[in-house]
């Protein structure tokens, strides 16, 4: 049976509409990614809070020993916000990565905020919600911390820690409430320094002073002091 030859003219147009739809989505998120770099600008300004639209990881290397930064490739650091509020240093990045490749190739982004603790010293952990992978990967990682007083707790996340009896003693009744009551958070702590973050979700301009304002009170829940407010200005 004679094969039909294909239309060149066909296979041109459609090069060209993936073309013209590939340029244009480019160009689409440049424009959106400018307008979040100078919505964020504006919010450190109002905030007291120096901002670099073209942070890099290098900017945040001493934060090498967390989880997240650990994941993918192409990592990169973007609008970040650095200062200090009543002494403690404090930083809010955009922080993206990027996993497989072709057409699997995800780009992830989260909003970071990280904070000094008040001399306190964290153990080294992460926290983040449990997932249906988690419980076939917990066959070959390190085993889940789990609180029998908190089944609650214990089902929605993965809490895992280099020194499991420092971990449960820093994870006390107040502290697993808190998160029993906030499920979608992600946290890692290790010396003076707290993470605090959403996977896969980006802050918008809008609701950073209240992110801070979330981050401070999961560290004082940690601190076993009442929650501090993030107060605008340096200081």
């Amino acid at each position: 049976m004679r094969r039909r030859n294909d239309d060149p003219t066909i296979t041109f147009i459609v090069i060209g509409v993936i073309a013209v739809i590939a340029i244009a989505s480019y160009f689409i998120g440049n424009i959106r990614r400018k307008k979040r770099s100078e919505a964020l600008e504006r919010v450190a300004d109002e905030l007291g809070l120096t901002f670099s639209a073209q942070g890099n990881v290098l900017q945040v290397s001493h934060l090498d020993w967390c989880d997240l930064f650990s994941r993918g490739g192409s990592k990169k650091a973007l609008n970040l916000m650095r200062g200090s509020n009543e002494g403690r240093e404090i930083s809010v990045f955009d922080y993206q990565y990027v996993t497989g490749h072709g057409k699997s190739r995800k780009v992830v982004y989260s909003t970071v905020a990280c904070l000094r603790t008040d001399g306190a010293t964290l153990p080294t952990f992460v926290l983040r919600p449990e997932g249906a992978w988690d419980k076939i990967s917990s066959w070959f990682r390190s085993a889940d911390i789990n609180f029998d007083t908190h089944p609650r707790f214990s089902r929605s996340f993965v809490l895992r820690g280099e020194d499991e009896a420092a971990v449960r003693a820093t994870f006390t009744p107040p502290v697993l409430e808190y998160f029993e009551e906030h499920s979608d958070i992600s946290a890692e702590g290790s010396n003076d320094t707290l993470l605090f973050y959403r996977v896969g979700k980006k802050v918008p301009p809008e609701g950073v002073s209240q992110f801070l304002a979330d981050a401070f009170e999961a560290l004082a829940v940690f601190q076993n002091s009442s929650p501090s407010r993030f107060k605008r200005g340096l200081g």
